[in-house]
């Protein structure tokens, strides 16, 4: 009885018998993630996609807030550019002999000890054509920059075009505005808020996105690592190294960064599908390639040093790619940009061959050396790039020395053995470069400058291994995170422009400053303990224009905070108190879930590099 009773239990299956119902849905099994994004990321710390979108705009929002929040004053390479910027908005043509001369319309005469100026006077530029045949070399003596070249007559940025194409579009609707309200833009005032105006929505911007394409990389490099660890190294590129103080100056060096983690990011991509079992479609992979290439194109139009990268990456390519003929379309993705760097130099210099550094003045150039300024690596300007208290880039960004020890330890575990080879191999070209860069006095430490800004498209990559660094040594990597913020802080917030001449910027210049206490630099005085830097986008030197003293002078560099408290410490507070916020939201959104299998399909523990493929 009891027999025949089991074996219609055996027969009576659940499909059988079970009425129609939803069940549960199953719980996932824990697999390799298989991109950034994707949802089997959860199981190595990652998120979804709208959350990862989430992090993403929060992570931009906070850094071009940071990069925003500061105008650090004018300089010779800042003001050659927006000088080109106005030209090519304002006259239509890339020389710059009509907005170089600035001077008083009625030059005031200083009564006022508080103001220099007589009681009630309002001060005005007027801006005045170079006089014609003025020798190259005392362009700087009556303009607002010596950073030029002269071809014919006519003067051009001794860079190449890229950045200031890059701000025509800001300024083209800022000059439309104002011409709509009959503002005069050579005016001190708007002259000063259109230079800053132009590099926020240029510079500024494109440094902020370039945090979010360095976490995207990030996650796709090292897709077992917590995501709240690409998050920090996201936020220790963009803040705690040399990208933030040259993200608030009109500079090229943060753009051609973003432009090669760009190209990096879409070279790894195209790599990991033509490995995987499922690659993606052929339209796809000849995109990524193509897109590659025009981004370090347009790299090479913005700075020519970007050969560096083009090279290395084609090296890359040729030694990952196992269908090695695919790099020729990484090539032609660069053809537009080289013709059009072609014309340029053509229409303005006489020939394709010529560059714009071609006839610069003969205090940047050197007869004995090729080109004009690049001679044998000396390992005295090695130390002093790396480490020196002069222009060390370790010395001013510890966080980096994390990243190289990051990338030995990635390669010593044989993780990303070629692209990580490839990282390691710009720098260490930028280094030999910057070393060998004699054209003229100190001209391997960059000028007036916070570190060693020659070094930072190889800076970006050696960032990339800090994600491994944050998730192995998370207590370490935040304290040499904090003391690289707190440094970059203080040249981002006082001066990110430190003169040549002072052989320890830190102890002899910005701490001085910050402390309240007057520096000299020459015959003149620098003060402020905040946003120091006195020079205008008017002038190439201390004081040309308006007298020491004046509110011109003191408003000629400022910061956000100084509309309510100006010339005072607690004006950077704000920018704290917002970044404060976005890290905590940033921590609360990269917790690491807590229902997490596990196990995985082949046994091994969630979220520590299972499935974790060989990239070698």
């Amino acid at each position: 009885m009891g027999q025949n009773r089991r074996k219609k239990k055996r027969r009576a299956t659940p499909a059988a018998t079970a009425p129609t119902a939803k069940l549960p849905p199953e719980r996932p099994r824990a697999v390799a993630p298989s991109g950034p994004g994707s949802s089997e990321a959860l199981l190595a710390g990652g998120f979804s996609r709208p959350r990862q979108r989430r992090v993403e705009i929060l992570l931009f929002l906070a850094l071009w807030v940071a990069n925003a929040y500061f105008c650090p004053g004018g300089g010779w390479n800042q003001n050659a550019r927006f000088a080109q910027v106005r030209s090519i908005v304002e006259a239509g043509t890339f020389a710059i002999n009509d907005y170089l001369v600035y001077r008083h319309a009625q030059p005031p005469v200083a009564t006022d000890a508080a103001t220099s100026r007589p009681a009630g006077e309002v001060p005005r530029l007027e801006r005045r054509p170079l006089p014609p045949d003025i020798p190259v070399e005392r362009i700087w003596q009556v303009g607002n920059t010596g950073d030029v070249t002269v071809h014919e007559g006519r003067v051009y940025p001794g860079k190449p075009p890229g950045t200031a194409l890059l701000a025509v579009p800001a300024y083209m609707v800022i000059n439309r505005l104002e011409r709509l309200v009959g503002t005069d833009p050579d005016a001190w005032r708007p002259l000063t808020i259109n230079a800053y105006l132009t590099r926020v929505f240029s510079v500024g911007l494109m440094t902020a996105w370039g945090a979010v394409v360095f976490h995207r990389l990030s996650r796709r490099l090292f897709p077992g690592v917590p995501d709240r660890a690409h998050v920090w190294s996201a936020l220790s590129l963009g803040l705690a190294t040399l990208m933030w103080p040259f993200a608030t100056l009109f500079f090229d060096h943060t753009i051609v960064a973003v432009l090669v983690l760009t190209a990096l990011g879409y070279l790894v991509q195209v790599c990991d599908e033509e490995r995987s079992t499922t690659p993606s479609s052929d339209r796809a992979w000849v995109l990524r390639l193509f897109a590659a290439g025009a981004a370090l194109g347009l790299a090479a139009v913005t700075n020519y040093l970007a050969v560096i990268p083009i090279a290395v990456f084609s090296l890359y390519l040729l030694m990952a790619l196992q269908r090695r003929w695919r790099v020729i379309l990484f090539w032609a993705g660069g053809i537009i940009p080289a013709v059009f760097l072609g014309w340029y130099h053509f229409t303005c210099f006489g020939r394709v061959t010529a560059t714009a550094n071609t006839e610069e003045p003969g205090m940047f150039q050197a007869a004995d050396l090729w080109l004009g300024m690049f001679g044998v690596p000396h390992a005295k300007l090695l130390y002093g790039l790396l480490f020196s208290s002069y222009r060390g880039l370790f010395f001013f960004s510890p966080i980096l020395i994390l990243g190289l020890v990051g990338l030995g330890y990635a390669l010593v575990k044989r993780r990303r053995t070629w692209e990580l080879v490839a990282c390691l191999a710009v720098f260490a070209a930028y280094v030999l470069m910057n070393a060998s860069f004699l054209g003229w006095k100190k001209a391997w430490a960059g000028g007036w400058s916070f570190g060693p800004r020659y070094l930072i498209p190889g800076m970006a990559l050696l960032a990339l291994p800090l994600c491994l660094m944050f998730a192995r040594w998370p207590r370490v990597s935040l304290a040499f995170a904090a003391y690289s913020f707190g440094l970059t802080l203080l040249g981002t917030a006082v001066d990110p422009q430190p003169p040549v001449d002072i052989q320890r910027p830190l102890t002899e210049y910005l701490l001085p400053l910050a402390r309240g206490e007057e520096v000299r630099n020459g015959r003149a005085t620098i003060s402020g303990v905040v946003s120091a830097n006195p020079i205008g986008a008017y002038e190439s030197f201390y004081y040309r224009v308006f007298p020491q003293g004046s509110p011109e002078v003191r408003w000629n560099a400022f910061n956000l905070g100084e509309f309510l408290w100006p010339s005072r410490r607690v004006s950077v507070m704000p920018l704290l108190a917002t970044l404060g916020s976005a890290v905590a939201v940033l921590a609360c959104w990269t917790r690491v879930p807590a229902r997490i299998p596990s196990v995985t399909r082949r046994g091994r523990p969630a979220g520590h590099g299972a499935g974790e493929p060989d990239h070698r």
